[in-house]
C-alpha cells in the first residue's frame, strides 16, 4: 500500500525535476543584450531574431532597443524598417544617449533608400554643428554630399 506522503511527494519531485531541466526564460534585457552580442559580431539574422521576440515596452531603457532596430534594420539593408526605428527614437526626446545619433541615422536612411538629394541636404546641415565630429560620421557625409 502506498502512503499518502509518497503520493504527494512523488509528483512534487517530479514537477521540481521537470522546473529545473526547462530553460529559464530570459528577461527583456537579456534578449536585448544576446542581440547587441550578435550585432556585435556581425550576426544580424541573429540581431534579427533577438529583436523580434523583443518587448519594448517592457524595457527600462527601451532606446537602447530602438537604436539597435535601427542600426541592424540599416545594416540589413531595409532602411525602411530602419527609418520607423530611428523615428521612434526620435520620439523618445532628448533623455536618450542616442538622441543627437537620430537626424545622422535617418540621413543615412535616406541615402540608403536613394534619396540622395534629401540626405545631401541633411548631411550638409549636420557636419556644421560644434559636435559634428563627435555624434556623425563627416568623412562619410562630406564623401555622399560630393556624389
Amino acid at each position: 500500500m502506498v502512503s499518502s506522503a509518497t503520493r504527494v511527494s512523488v509528483p512534487l519531485a517530479f514537477a521540481f525535476t521537470l522546473l529545473l531541466a526547462a530553460p529559464a526564460l530570459a528577461s527583456p534585457a537579456t534578449e536585448l543584450g544576446e542581440a547587441y552580442r550578435a550585432y556585435d559580431r556581425n550576426d544580424l539574422a541573429t540581431a534579427q531574431q533577438r529583436l523580434a521576440s523583443l518587448d519594448d515596452t517592457a524595457l527600462v531603457s527601451r532606446d537602447y532597443a530602438l537604436w539597435l532596430r535601427g542600426m541592424v534594420a540599416l545594416r540589413a539593408g531595409d532602411p525602411t524598417r530602419a527609418q520607423v526605428a530611428f523615428s521612434a527614437l526620435g520620439k523618445l526626446g532628448g533623455a536618450s544617449r542616442y538622441a543627437a545619433q537620430v537626424p545622422w541615422r535617418l540621413a543615412d536612411c535616406a541615402w540608403a533608400k536613394g534619396d540622395r538629394a534629401a540626405a545631401a541636404k541633411q548631411y550638409a546641415r549636420l557636419i556644421t554643428a560644434p559636435d559634428a565630429l563627435t555624434i556623425g560620421d563627416v568623412g562619410t557625409a562630406r564623401f555622399r554630399i560630393a556624389e
